[in-house]
């Protein structure tokens, strides 16, 4: 967190920087949408989609849903079922480019 007694320009930045983003937010009138862009879809895909549901609902209060994506090249061994328990879903794009 920026130092109060700082100037205004670095509490800015300081905010931009260290503020957590999604990959990608698809914000309509029925829903929210949260993507994580990755690799390889993995458990680390997973906490990512909960902590900014969980960040996004301090900020919004529950208005709306929240859907939880993950858009990828492949899912790693036994985590489709994890995805299912969480309902977050899942598209596989084979590769994905560099």
């Amino acid at each position: 967190e920026a130092d109060p007694e700082w100037p205004e320009w670095m509490r800015v930045m300081v905010k931009a920087l260290s503020t957590k983003r999604a990959d990608v937010v698809i914000d309509t009138a029925e829903a929210t949408t949260i993507i994580e862009i990755k690799r390889r879809a993995g458990l680390s895909a997973v906490g990512q989609l909960l902590g900014y549901e969980a960040l996004m609902f301090k900020e919004r209060g529950g208005a709306k849903p929240v859907e939880l994506m993950v858009l990828c090249e492949y899912i790693e061994p036994d985590m489709a079922e994890v995805f299912e328990y969480y309902k977050i879903g899942v598209v596989v794009m084979g590769e994905l480019s560099r």
